[in-house]
Order: C-alpha cells, then structure tokens, then sequence
C-alpha cells in the first residue's frame, strides 16, 4: 500500500506541486467519483488528507498526459477566459460521462475535441476504505 497523502489540499500546496489543471481534476474526482467500499456509492465526504500517495501519482500522470496531447484544443478555451482548474474538473467529469464537462461550455471545436479526447481515456475512479482513498 502506497504512503498517505501528506497534509494541506492541492490549492494550498501541500505535498505536492499541482497545476491548476490538475487541481481541478482531484478536486472532481474526490467529489464525483470516490467511491464507498462496498462501490455501491459516491462518499460524499472525501478529503485531500484520505489520497493515498499512487492515487495522486495516477492522477497527475493522466492530467499532464492530456494536456500534453491536447495542448492546442486546450489553448484554445483557455483563450475564451476557460481557466485551467475547470478544464481539469472537465476532464474528471467527462472522462466518467458525468452529464457535464467539454462539451456543454460552450467551446465550439475545442470542446469537441476535448471531450471526444476525455472520452477515449475511459472511467478512472477513486476507492475509500478505512480512512484511505486508493485508484482503482
């Protein structure tokens, strides 16, 4: 089992250096797709402190990976005054077909694209057990 998460959110620092991007993306996911034990349901109170070490390391892979793939669509909405820490929340919540995310910003091609993109990463979901949040 991977090391605990080590103390502040990604917005205050804490242990790890964080774009906005992938800011976005965490707090989504502890939100949107942690799921209890038992994965019968979301936990509704999923905190930074919970995330297990891999859980982040996993986490900021697929976001740096992303923006690195689909840096021009995203350069794209950012210059529409979309802001780095909503794409990452977008990617958490599109990649899971969430109802919400690219596509309904209003960003035209770039939102196509990008959602088309988020969904070929498929589902990524948080698990909580114990106090302790893993991927999985």
């Amino acid at each position: 089992m991977g090391q605990e998460f080590d103390g502040g959110t990604p917005r205050d620092g804490g242990a790890f250096d964080l774009d906005a991007f992938t800011v976005g993306y965490v707090e989504a996911c502890l939100w949107a797709n942690t799921l209890n034990a038992d994965v019968s349901d979301t936990v509704s109170d999923a905190r930074y402190w919970m995330l297990d070490v891999d859980a982040i390391a996993a986490m900021q892979d697929a976001c740096a990976e992303f923006q690195i793939e689909n840096a021009e669509a995203l350069a794209a909405a950012y210059a529409t005054g979309y802001t780095a820490d909503q794409a990452g929340c977008d990617f958490a919540l599109t990649r899971n077909r969430h109802g919400a995310g690219f596509w309904d910003r209003g960003l035209g091609d770039a939102g196509k694209h990008l959602t088309d993109a988020a969904h070929a990463w498929g589902d990524f979901s948080l698990h909580c057990e114990n106090d302790r949040i893993t991927a999985l």
